[in-house]
C-alpha cells in the first residue's frame, strides 16, 4: 500500500490541563508490564521475560474516558481526511496510558498485520482490523530524555525512517496508518507518558 502521506501530526492539540488529568488517572490504574502477543495469557517465566522486554519493555493500564474519546475522534478525524487515506473506521479500542522509565523502550513493531479480531473479543470487535493508531505525548521532553519516536513508511519506493521531534511537545499527537512499522527509543532519564488509540474497522475489499 503506497501512502501519500506516512502519518499526520497535530501539535499541541491537547492541553496541558488536560494531559495532566490523563497521567492521573493512567498512574491510579498502577501500570503493569506491557506483553507482546506471544504471551498473551501466558504465565510468563524469567526467560520469557528477558525475550519479552528485548521487543517491549514499558509499563501500561486502560483508560476509558469519554471527553478523551470525543477529542481523539475529531483528530481521527481531520488525520483521515487531510492525508488523504480516507480509511473506513467506525470504532476505537480502550485507550493504552503507557509508562516509560529509564531504560524503558519498545522496539519495531506495527499494531495491524490484517488478522481480524474474532468473537471472543467482542461485538464490536469481531471481523474488524486496526487501520489507524494514535500516539499522545502527555508530558514534555524537558522531564526526559531519549524515548524518541520513529516511524517507517514502508515503501520501497522512498524507504525512510521518520523521527517525529514535535510528538516530544505536551499534548501533540501522531496519527499514522496501523500496518506502518515504528518504535520507541530507548528513555535514557527521567519518565516519557503517552496514550495510545487504535481506530478499527472492517478489512479493506
Amino acid at each position: 500500500m503506497n501512502l501519500k502521506n506516512t502519518f499526520w501530526f497535530f501539535e499541541k492539540a491537547l492541553t496541558p490541563e488536560f494531559c495532566d488529568k490523563i497521567i492521573k488517572l493512567g498512574i491510579k490504574k498502577n501500570p503493569s508490564l506491557g506483553v507482546i502477543k506471544k504471551y498473551q495469557n501466558k504465565k510468563i517465566t524469567s526467560k520469557d521475560l528477558k525475550d519479552l522486554k528485548k521487543t517491549r519493555n514499558s509499563n501500561t493500564a486502560f483508560i476509558d474516558d469519554a471527553e478523551l474519546y470525543k477529542k481523539i475522534d475529531e483528530l481521527f478525524l481531520v488525520a483521515n481526511r487531510n492525508a488523504g487515506w480516507n480509511f473506513e473506521f467506525d470504532y476505537y479500542e480502550s485507550t493504552q496510558f503507557t509508562v516509560y522509565k529509564k531504560g524503558q523502550h519498545y522496539n519495531w513493531h506495527a499494531d495491524s498485520n490484517g488478522e481480524t479480531y474474532s468473537m471472543d473479543s467482542g461485538p464490536s470487535f469481531k471481523g474488524k482490523i486496526r487501520k489507524l493508531s494514535a500516539t499522545i505525548a502527555l508530558n514534555d521532553s524537558k522531564e526526559y530524555k531519549g524515548g524518541d519516536f520513529l516511524i517507517d513508511d514502508s515503501n520501497p519506493l522512498k524507504k525512510k525512517i521518520y523521527k517525529v521531534p514535535a510528538l516530544k511537545n505536551k499534548g501533540s499527537v501522531v496519527v499514522f496508518p496501523s500496518h506502518l512499522h515504528h518504535k520507541v527509543s530507548p528513555v535514557t532519564k527521567g519518565t516519557r507518558y503517552s496514550l495510545v488509540i487504535w481506530a478499527l474497522g472492517f478489512p479493506w475489499r
